[in-house]
């Protein structure tokens, strides 16, 4: 089976963390983001230092690795966090009110 292969370029160490392989691009960017949303984490606490690369593929059956020409950039931490929402008075309705449901009886007459 053939995996894509990915590191993090950590911008302050100035090098790449090491190397993961994943089936898809997609599982790729969702383990990024989960780490990127994680608390207390490096990739949360400085997103803007960390950067995610496609190096190229390893095949399993055969052990062997085709590299890319140079690391391509899939995207930058800071654009995998997801925006925390507060509780304010103004928004505290959304999070509290509790949803109305109809069952389509107050339209029958």
């Amino acid at each position: 089976m053939i995996h894509e292969l990915y590191a993090v370029y950590d911008s302050k160490a100035e090098q790449f963390l090491p190397p993961w392989c994943v089936p898809t691009k997609g599982m790729a960017l969702r383990d990024f983001k989960d780490a990127c949303n994680k608390e207390g984490q490096p990739w949360n606490r400085n997103p803007e230092d960390y950067t995610l690369f496609y190096l190229g593929t390893w095949d399993g059956d055969s052990a062997k690795f085709k590299l890319t020409a140079t690391p391509e950039s899939v995207c930058i931490a800071i654009q995998m966090i997801e925006e925390k929402q507060q509780i304010t008075p103004s928004n505290e309705r959304e999070f509290f009110e509790p949803a109305i449901v109809s069952n389509g009886a107050d339209n029958e007459k």
